[in-house]
């Protein structure tokens, strides 16, 4: 089974977080979501409170880096929190060099930014987000596509993207089959 480190911290969009653990979960994956900063419960950017399945320095100790995927979900200020995480900045940082999938919706590609993403990656994000990339990256590629997938890093604009975006994660781990397969189910319209 395919598992995923889906990072929390207050401040979450959390459209964005539960799209993204829902469909790995419908798509068969492990869905691991860890909270940062902060303890149960988590509230999110529109005061909806969520609950993370574990804390982030336990799932290290439980999982190490044994992930298929990282999943960054926005909200600046939740993204705000993650950055400040020496321990998620670190296993944003390896996965970058080691060529992992990563994944990154809204706010959220600052953090790959910060953390060494090279700057011929093409990647999107919130509109809100491009000056702070822009400020720490001015050569990073950005476009305005929905969802971006450029060698392994997937990026994504907002919560209005957020399906779309879960989506081409399932693709990523589980193949084009299962993920149509879930969309059907979700009756997502192509």
């Amino acid at each position: 089974m395919k598992r995923v480190l889906i990072p929390l911290a207050n401040g979450v969009e959390e459209l964005e977080a539960v799209a993204t653990i829902d469909v790995l979960r419908r798509a068969g994956c492990h869905a691991v979501s860890a909270s940062v900063g902060c303890k149960n419960p988590i509230v999110g950017r529109n005061r909806i409170r969520l609950m993370a399945d574990i804390d982030l320095l336990d799932a290290m100790t439980e999982w190490a880096h044994d992930w298929d995927l990282v999943v960054l979900p926005g909200g600046l200020d939740a993204v705000k929190v993650l950055g400040k995480s020496d321990i998620l900045m670190q296993v944003i940082a390896q996965r970058l060099h080691e060529a992992k999938p990563i994944a990154a919706i809204c706010a959220a590609p600052i953090l790959l930014v910060q953390a060494g993403l090279e700057p011929q990656r093409t990647i999107t994000c919130h509109p809100a987000a491009a000056s702070h990339i822009r400020t720490h990256s001015p050569a990073q590629s950005l476009c305005v596509d929905s969802v971006v997938v450029d060698r392994g890093v997937i990026t994504s604009r907002g919560a209005g993207t957020a399906v779309e975006f879960a989506l081409s994660c399932a693709e990523l781990l589980r193949g084009t089959s299962v993920m149509t397969n879930v969309a059907k189910q979700m009756v997502v319209s192509s």
